[in-house]
């Protein structure tokens, strides 16, 4: 019913195109990688400096995937990364990237001799 209005927020878009439905499947597709990511920067802050320092990549590659989500979803606001190729695979790659690093983060957290 709304396909012929235009609007400049890809939020707009997936909400008239899909429905409540469709708009709350691909803010999951966000969503879901963001809070892997978070619980891993969590473990990671009760874990201290110590296991940074023992992993600093991984930790820049938590940081660096969080902030491009996060920048991700304030982008869709006025354009599009959902629907563009190129920023989708490479969005892709570091929300896989980032929850793999949370993951490997948390593991080591569980260990005893990171936690304060």
């Amino acid at each position: 019913y709304f396909s012929g209005i235009i609007t400049d927020s890809e939020y707009l878009d997936v909400l008239k195109q899909f429905g409540m439905a469709g708009f709350l499947a691909y803010l999951a597709f966000y969503i879901i990688p963001l809070s892997f990511i978070w619980k891993g920067l969590k473990a990671g802050q009760r874990a201290g400096p110590l296991l940074e320092e023992l992993a600093p990549a991984t930790f820049l590659t938590l940081r660096a995937s969080f902030i491009m989500i996060i920048l991700a979803l304030v982008m869709n606001i006025g354009e599009s990364t959902f629907y563009n190729e190129l920023l989708q695979g490479f969005l892709w790659m570091w929300m896989g990237l980032g929850a793999r690093s949370a993951r490997s983060i948390m593991d080591a957290s569980r260990s005893r001799s990171f936690v304060h």
